[in-house]
């Protein structure tokens, strides 16, 4: 939310669709839904991924690759 102005569009459509998806995932799987482990582990690359990629947008690239790396 601090960050946010520095944020490019493709950045912030990023952060928005790894939310989106860790809620339909969250909701599959408290519904009990076949697919919902394999969108739970897409969820969680996703974030990773989306993750460093914002820190290293604002803090270098090591710290993005350490933000991913500690998430995974």
């Amino acid at each position: 939310m601090f960050v946010g102005h520095e944020l490019s569009v493709a950045q912030v459509a990023a952060a928005a669709t790894a939310l989106i998806l860790g809620h339909v995932a969250f909701n599959a799987l408290v519904e009990g839904k076949p697919w919902a482990g394999l969108l739970d582990g897409l969820r969680i690359v996703a974030v990773a991924v989306t993750a460093g990629w914002l820190a290293g947008s604002l803090g270098g690239q090591t710290v993005g690759i350490i933000t991913a790396g500690v998430l995974l």
